[in-house]
């Protein structure tokens, strides 16, 4: 009898637990919404930029993907007209953000991750969010330089210096030369 009772109060548990659980959908990753403003505070960049490039998975890295972005305009923490910006790439089951390429999105980051819960948006969809936001800075796409360009510049400028250096001595020589005979 005594078995019995155990028995009943066994099952009486584990219905009763069943029937406490909810019967939605539960989602590994739920987000709190906010403003623009509130994503600007709390990210280190901003921008609006467009996939140019979307990396493998990394599973030595929690399963992070890279996306490169070509920046059109920031708000914060980005000069450059090219950032590589990472996310989880297990979806929202791991609070991943998926980018499409080719795509434009206003992005944001915080120490170049985001998530889905950070905000981020297509740009099609974005207009509250750029209106709360404001202006911007409209990043320049000539900004990145070939490095090797550059040296080749400041070697033709630093040999034009020379050879005005060399002609002004010259010409002074000759000078001195002329009025000495």
């Amino acid at each position: 009898m005594k078995r019995l009772i155990v028995v009943i109060i066994s099952l009486l548990f584990v219905i009763t637990g069943i029937l406490s659980l909810p019967g939605n959908k539960v989602y590994a990753c739920s987000c709190v919404g906010g403003s623009a403003n509130a994503g600007l505070e709390g990210s280190t960049q901003v921008f609006e930029g467009k996939v140019t490039k979307i990396g493998d998975q990394k599973p030595e890295f929690g399963g992070l993907r890279e996306y490169t972005f070509k920046v059109y305009k920031s708000w914060k923490g980005v000069q450059s007209n090219e950032i590589n910006i990472y996310s989880y790439a297990g979806g929202e089951a791991s609070c991943g953000f998926h980018f499409d390429k080719n795509k434009t999105y206003l992005v944001f980051a915080t120490n170049l991750a985001t998530n889905l819960c950070s905000g981020n948006l297509p740009i099609s969809q974005a207009d509250n969010e750029l209106t709360q936001l404001g202006i911007g800075t409209v990043i320049s796409q000539h900004d990145n330089l070939d490095l090797g360009s550059s040296y080749w510049i400041i070697l033709v400028v630093i040999a034009g210096v020379i050879l005005i250096f060399i002609s002004v001595i010259g010409i002074r020589r000759y000078r001195k030369k002329v009025f000495i005979k």
